[in-house]
């Protein structure tokens, strides 16, 4: 009865294992990046923390990501009649510059002027910078709060993809490339593959 339960806990252990395994980004083999990447908080009333995206990130890339201090986002990229952040109006706000990507993260609302119609983005890409939000990435009730933080890792990984290592976007719907996303059901079906 005992070498039961002790038989049973150690098949629980190595199933959770096996699972971190699997849904855990692993080193990719990448190209030499063409940018050092900066990670850029920035914080509305809320304050994302970048520390585990920077882990995910430099795990999968295999280099260091610099995490940047906060930065205040800019009341100017405020859009009252939206009630959301204009993705291009933060551009100014965020580092370009030659030999480095900068991508913004924050947890505030986006919409893209590119695109007026849609509701909102999950972010937008610039010359040698980009900015992210995880405001539509969940948690949506009844779903565990790892699976928002997943998705906000496999958007950070696609900017860094796109926009330090220059890497187009694909058709593949399993691939971190991924043509379009849509909302966040495209952010599940992706794997943390190129």
């Amino acid at each position: 009865m005992k070498s039961d339960k002790v038989a049973l806990l150690l098949i629980v252990v190595l199933c959770a294992l096996a699972a971190r395994w699997l849904l855990s980004p692993t080193r990719a083999n990448l190209p030499a990046p063409q940018a050092t990447v900066h990670l850029l908080p920035m914080v509305g009333p809320t304050r994302p923390d970048l520390t585990e995206v920077q882990r995910t990130l430099e795990a999968f890339i295999g280099v260091q990501a610099r995490l940047e201090k906060p930065v205040p986002l800019p009341v100017s990229g405020f859009q009252q009649w939206r009630a959301q952040y204009e993705a291009e109006r933060l551009q100014p706000f965020i580092p370009s510059q030659a030999g480095h990507y900068w991508l913004a993260i924050t947890q505030q609302d986006l919409f893209t002027s590119q695109v007026p119609e849609w509701r909102f983005c999950y972010g937008s890409q610039f010359a040698h910078s980009g900015v992210v939000s995880s405001a539509r990435m969940g948690p949506f009730p009844g779903e565990d709060p790892a699976l928002a933080r997943t998705r906000l890792h496999k958007m950070v990984l696609r900017y860094v993809l796109e926009g330090a290592y220059a890497m187009k976007r694909v058709e593949d719907p399993k691939s971190l490339l991924f043509a379009r996303i849509l909302g966040p059901d495209d952010l599940d079906r992706m794997d943390f593959n190129i």
